[in-house]
Order: structure tokens, then C-alpha cells, then sequence
């Protein structure tokens, strides 16, 4: 796409909203809870935890196989409106999967995910806890006017962003969130670097434009070892 998405509703741009089965939030959520939380030795994830004002912790799949799996959950989600705006040779890539889990959040820590990607690459984001009525630690957001602005979360709804949307965690405490979220974007080899530039250090592994699954080490060395943190 070669201009930003005004989103009117939320008075932004680049910033979508879709839907997910609630039947598929609690089948995930039971998975998360029965495999995965509190699960070091489960090799098919890896847990990155940022340097932010929270205890967040990024729990990414880290295999081939829980990639599949995970696949099969993105490509149940109403993503059709992304086919006009990515720049696709085929198909929509998804590159990788996560849960994201937290208890709090002191101050904000506001970012963004995607720079410069012409809107190629994006984050979905959907609650599997309920926190519909919680009156904080929702999704701060910049407005197109820089005003501070609060995107509630609903369960059987995803929130997809995108270039240059600055959001934060808004402050909370004292209970346990978490989210299933996924990164996807173009299958298009020239868009790639500024994509993995933008996400790389999320996890350990993850599926490469050219529908190649690589360890992130490795491709960053690939491209020049380029790659820096940012978080």
C-alpha cells in the first residue's frame, strides 16, 4: 500500500479490526493453559521477556510442526481486506505466532512495531482472557493528532496494526492477561529486511517470506548483521 489507512472509528491509521471464534479463543486458551504456562522445558516455544516497564513475556512457537499448527488458527481469521493493501506475489505470509502474557504494567512504554515497510508487515493481537469490563491495562494508542486514546480489548476480537501505530500497554496490576498474537505481511522478497529489521528479535525461529522456516540468528547473518534490538 502506498499511502497510510485512516481507520475512523479509532481515528488512526494503519490500525484494522477482524474477528475470531470465541469457540477458537477458548480452544486456544485451554492449550495455553494446559501446555505452555508456567512450561520451561517445551522446547516447541521460546520466551522472550522485553526490557519494558512490565513483566510481559513474548512465548513464541519454535518449531516447524507448532508453526503448522498455529497456521491453521491465522488462516481462520477474516484477513481478505489485507489482500488489496499488502503487496503480495501469492498469498499472505504468516511469519510467526505468540502468546503474549503479563500481570502488569507500571508505565507506559509506547513504540512501534513496523517502520517503513510500505504496510507490508503487521501484528495481530486478540485477548484470550476476558477483560472486557477491566477498566485498565487495555491498548494505549496515538491518534493521527497525537492524542492519547484507549482501544479496549474484547475477546472474539483482533486489533491489526501496523506502519508507524505508536501503542503502548495502558498501566495495570495484579492480573495475569494473555493473548494470542500473530506477525504476517508480504511474501515479497524486496520487503523483507526492513520486516525482519522490525521483528527479528521476537523469537528464535520464524517463517521467512519465501515460505522458508529460519532460525533468526542465521538470517540476520544472512542479511548483513543489521539486526539490533528493540525493545
Amino acid at each position: 500500500m502506498n499511502s497510510d489507512y485512516y481507520n475512523s472509528d479509532l481515528n488512526a491509521v494503519n490500525v484494522f479490526k477482524s474477528k475470531i471464534s470465541k469457540r477458537t479463543i477458548k480452544s486456544v486458551e485451554k492449550f495455553f493453559n494446559e501446555n505452555v504456562k508456567g512450561n520451561i522445558d517445551n522446547t516447541d516455544f521460546n520466551t522472550v521477556s522485553p526490557s519494558w516497564n512490565s513483566d510481559i513475556k513474548w512465548i513464541s512457537v519454535n518449531t516447524r510442526y507448532m508453526y503448522d499448527e498455529f497456521l491453521n488458527i491465522f488462516k481462520s481469521i477474516n484477513l481478505d481486506i489485507f489482500n488489496e493493501i499488502i503487496d503480495l506475489k501469492k498469498e499472505i505470509r504468516c511469519y510467526s505466532a505468540f502468546f503474549v502474557t503479563r500481570t502488569k504494567c507500571n508505565k507506559p512504554n509506547f513504540h512501534t512495531d513496523f517502520n517503513k515497510t510500505g504496510n507490508n508487515g503487521f501484528t495481530l493481537m486478540t485477548p484470550l482472557t476476558n477483560i472486557d469490563n477491566d477498566k485498565k491495562g487495555h491498548l494505549l494508542y496515538k491518534d493521527k493528532d497525537g492524542k492519547e486514546r484507549v482501544y479496549k480489548y474484547k475477546r472474539g476480537e483482533c486489533i491489526i496494526f501496523g506502519d508507524s501505530f505508536v501503542h503502548s500497554t495502558q498501566p495495570y496490576k495484579n492480573k495475569e492477561v494473555t493473548f494470542l498474537c500473530f506477525t504476517f505481511g508480504s511474501d515479497k522478497k524486496n520487503y523483507w529486511k526492513n520486516i525482519f529489521q522490525s521483528i527479528g528479535t521476537q523469537q528464535k525461529n520464524i517463517m521467512r517470506y519465501d515460505k522458508k522456516y529460519v532460525n533468526c540468528q542465521n538470517e540476520n547473518n544472512r542479511l548483513g548483521g543489521s539486526l539490533k534490538r528493540t525493545y
